[in-house]
């Protein structure tokens, strides 16, 4: 007999994913296809078809307060579904949602909160098959909790009872001290906590592995909502058939995944500006492909692939590279962009990881403005104290030119100062690249 039941990690409904503003142009996608509501209204569908025995959500369902009314709307749609289907639904309530979740709960049937005023409580569920099963739970009450909530939970709520019991906390784990339920990594091995049978987290929106028989760690966020949200992201599909037998399986059913790749462009020649954008042009259509494939493969099929690419290697000319680079990220279009597969797939940034093929060290040794400018670089990647005062003082002269009204329509890549570091390098090395080219032909015509 076992129990099947889907955990959700941070939904956030009311949140938009970041950056979809022009990304999504000539795709039949709407930012709405990729948004927590649609990969809330996913996770219903999956768990009506597979039938799972409940489904429990981890805190942070709402994004704040404001969005109450339209999270009520999207909940409600999917608490239809599930209440149609005999599938009860719970949930603790995180920080965000310490107000508008309660408050939307109140507003709709089918829907429990566990623990929600802030003190431990045990909920007993039957499965479809008889089977019996504990779900374990603490809510936030006000937007910071700085106590770890562990302290108080009571041995007297998981003695006694052969039925397994699973816990689901919003936390903060691996800080002694914090504004959102600090509690330490060891803490779900000691005391109390050490006898529920898995420990489901809310909070931290990079998802653990959540492998053994014993998983304890983070949901991650329902879908990623911004490019630091890489990777695989959706509800567990977490199986008990009985004490100490827990499975967990994340099932990725995010609309919009996110991904970051390294882009070598070692050996490839490049003459031109349109050599290079060629190339990558190419290269990064290659790469999708293959990403698609294996993510196929793997039974993912999001809607939308957000690539952030890192172009990386050393090149005789890098300047080139810089310039096609710094094109490609101010005209998407000359970046691959299109369906593969089931999924649309962009570029959402090209990171200019590109350096010249010049021996720095030996070229620092000289006294000629070489020399001087090879330092100067040395210094900037080394992040020496010469090369932080050389940022700091170019960071407020660009700060004010960027700031000027005549730039404001441009996009954000092209006035955005806070990178001063690459800004800086990509000028030295076409610097460097143009002194070294100038030596090279007065070399030339001097040799007889």
């Amino acid at each position: 007999m076992t129990a099947r039941i889907l955990f959700v990690g941070d939904i956030h409904l009311g949140r938009r994913p970041a950056r979809l503003a022009h990304a999504l142009e000539g795709s039949d996608l709407g930012e709405e296809d990729l948004s927590p509501l649609a990969a809330w209204l996913a996770t219903v569908q999956w768990a009506v078809e597979e039938q799972v025995d409940a489904v429990v959500l981890a805190g942070d369902v709402v994004d704040c307060v404001e969005d109450r009314f339209e999270a009520a709307t999207a909940l409600e749609q999917g608490l239809k579904l599930l209440s149609q289907a005999a599938i009860p639904c719970l949930a603790v309530v995180g920080n965000h949602d310490f107000e508008a979740l309660p408050r939307t709960a109140r507003m709709m049937d089918g829907f429990r909160l566990i623990g929600a005023d802030g003190r431990w409580e045990k909920v007993t569920l039957h499965a479809r098959d008889g089977s019996r099963f504990h779900l374990l739970g603490w809510s936030f009450t006000t937007a910071h909790h700085e106590e770890n909530p562990l302290h108080d939970l009571p041995r007297s709520l998981l003695e006694g009872d052969p039925a397994p019991a699973l816990g689901v906390l919003h936390c903060q784990v691996g800080a002694r001290t914090g504004r959102y339920a600090p509690v330490g990594r060891g803490d779900f091995e000691r005391g109390a906590a050490a006898l529920a049978d898995a420990w489901f987290l809310g909070h931290v929106h990079k998802p653990d592995p959540l492998d053994g028989q014993r998983p304890v760690g983070y949901l991650g966020s329902l879908c990623g909502l911004d490019p630091t949200e890489v990777g695989a992201h959706g509800p567990w599909l977490v199986t008990t058939a009985g004490k100490g037998e827990v499975n967990a399986r994340q099932i990725a059913l995010a609309p919009l995944r996110w991904e970051t790749r390294d882009l070598s462009i070692d050996g490839c020649a490049a003459n031109s500006e349109d050599d290079a954008a060629d190339h990558l042009f190419q290269a990064i259509a290659a790469l999708q492909e293959l990403l698609v494939a294996q993510l196929e493969e793997n039974d993912a099929h999001p809607a939308a692939l957000a690539l952030r690419i890192s172009v990386t290697g050393r090149a005789n000319s890098p300047h080139i590279w810089h310039q096609a680079i710094e094109t490609a990220n101010l005209d998407r279009n000359r970046l691959p962009r299109g369906k593969r597969g089931a999924s649309f797939c962009y570029v959402d940034r090209l990171e200019d990881a590109v350096k010249g093929s010049f021996d720095l060290e030996q070229l620092s040794l000289s006294q000629d403005p070489i020399g001087l400018l090879a330092q100067r670089i040395l210094d900037l990647e080394g992040q020496t104290k010469a090369g932080e005062e050389l940022i700091q003082r170019a960071s407020e002269r660009l700060s004010a030119t960027a700031d000027r009204k005549e730039w404001a329509d441009l996009p954000a890549e092209a006035t955005n100062a806070g990178d001063f570091r690459a800004i800086i390098l990509r000028a030295a090395y076409g610097s460097l690249e143009t002194l070294l080219a100038q030596d090279q032909q007065q070399g030339q015509e001097l040799r007889p």
